[in-house]
């Protein structure tokens, strides 16, 4: 299966070349990863196919509000609409530099409040449930969830794992701050891995997207939150599986140090943020269960 990510812009509208030109900077000029500019790409194509409009300057405030209340409607978070935002901002930007007259004002479209992440984490016992219950209907989910609590990942360095980055049990990727970095997963997971490449004839990325590149992250957080959400844990986000990741370890008895090697935080606070969430809700556990009926 070909991932290649390209335009699904009709080729005969302006809005092709004026996307094919904006991206030749982006790429050439301005040097922007491969990422950012599959990340452009996806949201290029989805206005395009949402909207139907043919011309960057025909974009208006109403078109765009609609286009993001439609998004909304479809499960697209704050995280999602930013970057969306941030995305046709540049592109708008860069024509008007060129000369072109478009009537959108972003100064009127805000920037919607994004909520840090839930502080949850879950047992791995209850990781194992949501794996057997995602894998009834979905190889790739189970995989998603197996990856992320081997590792820690975070769900936008899970988001665009590729192919080449796969080395038996060994991933090497690029995490936070465009550091490459290195981890393992197990011998299990490495194998179900293999597997699904070899079945899906992935060449690219791992989970790939509707449009070429990679998977969008809301469709990758739908997917990996709806076993979880079926078994009742209701405060369950992707990000949980990197704070259940770090619970299981430290159960196991890995200390601090190691933890933090193992994440690849920057600096012991952030490590130790990690785990005190993790001791406080112990703490709490173990009041209810000596104090009350549990």
């Amino acid at each position: 299966m070909a991932t290649n990510t390209k335009l699904t812009i009709n080729p005969k509208t302006p809005l092709y070349a004026q996307c094919v030109d904006y991206l030749h900077w982006c790429r050439y000029t301005r040097g922007m990863t491969e990422v950012t500019i599959a990340s452009k790409i996806w949201i290029f194509n989805k206005f395009y196919e949402d909207t139907g409009c043919r011309d960057i300057s025909k974009l208006s405030n109403g078109l765009f509000n609609k286009w993001a209340e439609s998004r909304q409607k479809e499960g697209a978070g704050p995280v999602s609409l930013n970057r969306a935002r941030s995305h046709m901002k540049c592109f708008v930007d860069y024509h008007r530099e060129m000369g072109l007259t478009i009537p959108i004002k972003f100064t009127l479209i805000k920037r919607i409040r994004e909520d840090p992440e839930p502080q949850f984490f879950c047992s791995k016992r209850d990781v194992d449930k949501a794996i057997k219950l995602a894998e009834k209907t979905s190889n790739q989910t189970g995989l998603m969830i197996r990856i992320a609590f081997d590792t820690g990942l975070r769900a936008s360095e899970l988001m665009r794992l590729k192919v080449s980055e796969v080395k038996g049990q060994q991933l090497d990727f690029l995490a936070k701050g465009r550091i490459t970095r290195h981890t393992f997963i197990t011998r299990d997971t490495a194998k179900l891995l293999k597997a699904y490449i070899a079945k899906n004839q992935i060449e690219d990325y791992l989970w790939p997207g509707r449009f070429g590149g990679h998977i969008a992250y809301n469709t990758l957080r739908r997917q990996i939150e709806k076993p979880f959400k079926a078994l009742g844990l209701e405060e369950f986000h992707p990000h949980s599986l990197r704070h259940s990741c770090v619970a299981d370890l430290e159960s196991r008895g890995a200390s601090v140090e190691e933890i933090y090697a193992f994440l690849g935080h920057r600096n012991l606070k952030s490590t130790q943020h990690y785990l005190h969430r993790i001791h406080e809700a112990d703490t709490l556990l173990r009041i209810h269960k000596k104090y009350h009926k549990f």
